[in-house]
């Protein structure tokens, strides 16, 4: 009986291209930050608090967005359209769940 024989894919074969995409989809994602970049970034937190936002998996960028928002220095970001949505929003609600009603009049 003759056994097929096993070959690395084709170069330009489907599944290579495939594999390659993949690949540099994970070189090019942002690093998830560490419980040290919460620290530094945002300040010190409680346990709970530091454990939520590290479930939300953000990124450097993030947390450097939320602690803009959190300190009040929302108007610099949003000139350049960085709005507070998304995972630095959810940050922030998590750092200062009071923001809401220190900002009303």
């Amino acid at each position: 009986m003759h056994q097929p024989m096993l070959q690395d894919p084709v170069e330009g074969s489907r599944e290579l291209v495939e594999r390659e995409l993949r690949r540099l989809e994970r070189r090019n994602q942002p690093p998830k930050a560490g419980a040290d970049d919460v620290l530094r970034v945002l300040g010190e937190l409680s346990p709970d608090r530091t454990a939520a936002i590290l479930a939300l998996e953000p990124t450097q960028a993030d947390l450097e967005l939320a602690a803009l928002w959190a300190q009040g220095d929302g108007d610099l970001p949003a000139m350049y359209g960085h709005m507070l949505t998304g995972t630095p929003a959810t940050i922030v609600e998590i750092v200062r769940p009071d923001w809401e009603d220190d900002e009303r009049p």
